[in-house]
Formats: C-alpha cells, structure tokens, sequence
C-alpha cells in the first residue's frame, strides 16, 4: 500500500485513489498503479458532505475541496507526481458550476456534491458513484486539452465523451438528470 501521510491526503481520498477502476477510455494510471488498485480490498466510503444540497453548498463544497487539492505539494501521492495548478483548480469549478447551473434551469436538479480528486499528470478526477449510476470527469491541466468522461446507468446507458468547456455540457447535464431520477 503507498504510504500517504494522514495530515496530506485525507483516508477516504486515499482509498478512493486505490480503490477505484477506471472504464477503458480512461486508463491513465500505470499498470503497477492499476494492479495496486484492483487487488486493494477497502471500500470506498461514502461521501461525507451533509444532505443540504442547495445551491451555494454546492459551490462553497467545491471551493473547499478545491483548495485543499492545490495545497498538495509535489509528490503527494509518494510516487513523484506534481502538485494541482491553480489553472487546472479554476478549469473544474467553472465546468462544474456550468453544469450545474444547466441542471437547475432546465431541470431544477441538484445533483449531490461529487468526489473531486487529483488525478494523473496533474489533473483533476470529478467523480459521481452512486447505486445506480457512476459518472468520471477528467480536467486535464492544459486548458486547451479536451475534457473526457464516462459514465453509465444501472450498466447500461453509458456515454464516453472528449469534449471541451462550451460543447456538450446540455447533453452532460440531459444524462446525469436521467441518472439522478433512477
């Protein structure tokens, strides 16, 4: 198991990072990394944010877990990886508060608070898993690079999309409604 001090990276984001398996279209992780991850027994925790789901908890949630991912510093993970830039921190936000402004206008839906989490080469990981539907967002570092993701319902309705911050956020907010609702 990677030794991560407690005071750095909290457990639950700890387990998730060694926990999780990414679809096809993601697998960005080393092979090592990947093994690690699928022979570790411990089961993601459940989100920890309170129920209250209105609009400014979502965003203040967001800006919060945000600024604890960019005071990671570099090697945070003990396998050499750069600390989160501020950029890439202002990239997710928007995009996240984007969709949920979709959400709420068209559908009057607040979705709950999703995992958001450093991912590879300076990313950051976005992620919804619920009983009936998982959903993984990548924000890369580069503000031109597209944004990917994947998700599916119940195993069944998937999407896999590269998109950019403008395109498409209708046809993410159209899916992860259906999600909520199931």
């Amino acid at each position: 198991m990677i030794e991560i001090p407690a005071n750095r990276f909290c457990d639950r984001e700890r387990n998730y990072c060694l926990q999780i398996k990414r679809s096809q279209s993601l697998q960005i992780f080393n092979p090592a990394k990947r093994k690690l991850m699928e022979n570790n027994n411990i089961k993601i925790q459940p989100n920890t944010f309170p129920k209250d789901n209105t609009f400014d908890n979502f965003e203040n949630r967001i800006e919060s877990k945000l600024k604890e991912i960019l005071n990671l510093e570099d090697n945070w993970d003990g396998e050499n990886s750069k600390s989160i830039s501020e950029i890439t921190a202002e990239r997710t936000k928007k995009f996240l508060m984007e969709l949920k402004k979709n959400l709420v206008k068209k559908y009057t839906q607040i979705p709950e608070t999703p995992l958001i989490l450093p991912g590879p080469n300076r990313s950051i990981d976005v992620h919804w898993r619920k009983k009936s539907y998982d959903l993984l967002v990548n924000l890369p570092m580069e503000p031109t690079a597209h944004i990917t993701l994947a998700g599916d319902i119940n195993n069944k309705s998937v999407i896999k999309l590269s998109i950019t911050e403008d395109e498409e956020i209708e046809v993410l907010a159209s899916w992860l409604n259906i999600a909520i609702q199931t």
